[in-house]
């Protein structure tokens, strides 16, 4: 009788488990993507060999089946700072969540956008 309490248990509250905690990174959205250059908010940027997008359920998708024009948050390769590591493409309610913890800024003049990723702002 335990272990089914327990199964019912896990089975009910393994939803509140599965929210998404997203690295440091940065808000933006993605126009297009073709190995190995991802376009984000109309610029062109290289993606690392280890490059991963996750959807928002938090699977991988493969290359040819990415949207476009979605909400990413992304994170540069650690080692490399000129590289897109990964990409996770966000729910709106995750964008507006984001937004009232303040992860996500309003949006500023382009020094401060995603060029901040690559050089000291």
């Amino acid at each position: 009788m335990q272990k089914i309490l327990f199964l019912f248990i896990m089975c009910f509250t393994t939803y509140s488990f599965a929210a998404r905690i997203l690295p440091e990174g940065v808000f933006t959205t993605l126009d297009s993507y073709t190995p190995p250059v991802i376009r984000l908010d109309g610029k062109d940027f290289q993606t690392s060999a280890a490059f991963q997008i996750r959807d928002a359920q938090n699977r991988l998708i493969a290359p040819q089946r990415v949207p476009t024009d979605v909400p990413v948050w992304i994170q540069v390769e650690p080692s490399r700072q000129d590289l897109i590591w990964r990409a996770w493409i966000l729910s709106p309610e995750e964008v507006e969540y984001l937004k009232s913890i303040g992860r996500i800024k309003e949006p500023r003049s382009s020094f401060f956008g995603l060029e901040c990723l690559f050089v000291q702002c």
